[in-house]
């Protein structure tokens, strides 16, 4: 059994339901939930659904590493944060959060503005979160990726057996 205090700590303070939430600011990017599905402000093509739904599942299981307290040390790099986000909730509450890199580590820390402590998170804690980008939430596949995708695609069809075929996707 481990004495260490972070090994007893509840990962989910900073979860919730994501069918709950009804806006999301991530930096300049706002996308809205109306009647008809989400919304993606300044554009008039609709998100795409799956980037829509990863997004939502990564913002719903936030999870985090460890709590390294509730005095903002320098070394947070708050200042200078990699990422803004809020969360609009249906109740018409709302969640804020800071994410910032930490100085000389690989770790991010993130500062909930309605709680007091400052969360240690990892890369893979904020995968799907911090790289979103405007293309992401349209679907929008960079040639190299659609290339790369299509490349493997076809080599997958390639080394099947003979009469099987292979799903093509793309992530």
């Amino acid at each position: 059994v481990s004495k260490r205090r972070d090994d007893w700590r509840a990962r989910d303070g900073l979860q919730g339901d994501r069918e709950k939430i009804t806006g999301i600011t991530l930096g300049d990017l706002r996308l809205t939930k109306g009647p008809d599905g989400w919304l993606l402000e300044g554009s008039e093509a609709k998100p795409d659904v799956a980037a829509v739904i990863n997004l939502l599942g990564r913002l719903g299981n936030l999870s985090y590493r460890g709590v390294l307290g509730t005095a903002d040390e320098p070394d947070y790099n708050q200042a200078n944060p990699a990422l803004d986000l809020r969360l609009q909730l249906a109740d018409g509450g709302s969640r804020e959060y800071r994410v910032s890199k930490a100085k000389d580590s690989q770790d991010y820390v993130l500062k909930a503005a309605d709680r007091p402590w400052y969360f240690k998170l990892s890369d893979f804690d904020l995968e799907g979160v911090l790289d979103m980008n405007r293309d992401k939430l349209l679907g929008i596949v960079p040639a190299a990726d659609a290339t790369e995708a299509a490349g493997t695609a076809e080599a997958a069809q390639q080394e099947a057996p003979a009469g099987e075929a292979v799903p093509k996707t793309v992530d």
